[in-house]
């Protein structure tokens, strides 16, 4: 009856957003006299999802030592994102809350990383003292590469399947029982943000951006021995080339792996209208254990209404005991834009481990597919 519930109240929220999405990209409200120049933002992001996965390698736990085993195929088709973003302006001051929920499972056989919550991803409060100078505090998203950067601008938002280094595949999990519920490990990317100044100056055709912030480890909760400091750059010289790079360090003490450094570099080029090409490299370092690291190259051909997309992607990781051998993931995608702000696409992901010693070639290699209905408003 609870699941049933839940089900009942995120399927209402949606198709509430569809129809708002389509009729409006946004809502701005003037307040009443009495709070003069105060406007109100609503804006919103909303995707649906259909995916098949072939059956593929996953580490299991077996009589207590990890092994290689076998994760059945599945499909489903769940509600994969859904993000409503208040927001309040009043002259130099913005305040933001940003609602969401991921994974909601609507059909579909062997259900995995599923969650039916609702949270709070964003609140924050920022003040703009100038261009160049501007404070935000409360909890963001760490500006640490190209997709933490635009999350939820549709343009940008190319890919059905993000790169693995912002949305670790599920093969890449910690040794799970039959029967238990698959929990990918952490992406290559930073906690949220709470604390950071950052500002941009515009000169001629360059436009230069800084971000410099703190972080409190994990949900907000005091879990760190040490607060986590990073920082981002990115130059864009009239969105022909942008070049960003990205740091971030942190002494997780509840964690085995002790100090945290990460850093990652980001290339994005559109030499015309018709072809965009980008490509970042993040590794992720520690005290107390070897280095992983991921990467991807993708190409954008906008055609108008059609976007067809081609990406390779890598991850490594010698701590686990599947990843350590290496796997690719090559991707032919699709999409089509019935207006600026509705999306639909799909994309063809073929998986290979390189180090395939071991390992039968069912295994080895293996396919994914998927469709999503993906709206911003």
């Amino acid at each position: 009856m609870k699941k049933a519930y839940a089900f009942l109240c995120h399927a209402t929220l949606a198709l509430l957003c569809l129809a708002f999405v389509s009729s409006a990209e946004a809502i701005r409200l003037e307040t009443s006299r009495a709070i003069k120049d105060l406007t109100f933002g609503i804006n919103g992001f909303l995707g649906f999802e259909y995916a098949y996965m072939d059956k593929m390698p996953m580490v299991m736990d077996v009589g207590g030592s990890e092994t290689i085993g076998t994760m059945p195929g599945v499909s489903f088709l769940k509600l994969r994102h859904l993000n409503l973003l208040v927001s309040a302006e009043k002259e130099n001051l913005r305040v933001l809350i940003n609602l969401h929920s991921n994974n909601v499972n609507l059909a579909g056989s062997n259900e995995i990383h599923s969650r039916d919550t609702i949270e709070t991803q964003e609140a924050y409060a920022e003040y703009i003292f100038r261009d160049f100078v501007r404070i935000r505090a409360g909890s963001f998203l760490a500006p640490f590469g190209i997709y933490n950067d635009v999350r939820y601008i549709l343009p940008i938002f190319s890919s059905v399947v993000l790169p693995q280094i912002y949305d670790p595949p599920k093969n890449y999990s910690q040794a799970v029982k039959t029967g238990e519920a698959i929990e990918a490990l952490s992406p290559l990317t930073p906690e949220d943000g709470n604390l950071m100044f950052w500002g941009r100056a515009v000169k001629q055709d360059i436009d230069f951006r800084y971000h410099l912030y703190l972080s409190n480890g994990t949900n907000q909760g005091r879990e760190d021995s040490d607060i986590g400091f990073g920082g981002r750059i990115l130059m864009n010289t009239r969105d022909i080339l942008k070049v960003g790079a990205s740091a971030y360090t942190v002494h997780n003490r509840s964690a085995a792996e002790g100090r945290a450094r990460f850093f990652g570099g980001d290339v994005t080029f559109s030499p015309s209208s018709t072809f965009t090409l980008q490509g970042e490299y993040v590794i992720n370092r520690y005290s107390e254990r070897r280095s992983r690291y991921s990467y991807y190259l993708q190409a954008d051909f906008p055609r108008q209404q059609w976007l067809p997309y081609l990406r390779y992607d890598f991850l490594k990781d010698p701590e686990h005991l599947l990843m350590k051998r290496g796997q690719e993931r090559y991707t032919l995608g699709l999409a089509y834009r019935f207006k600026p702000n509705i999306q639909i696409k799909g994309g063809f992901h073929y998986h290979r481990i390189v180090d395939n010693a071991g390992l039968s070639s069912s295994l080895a290699n293996f396919n994914m597919v998927r469709l999503a209905l993906i709206a911003t408003f």
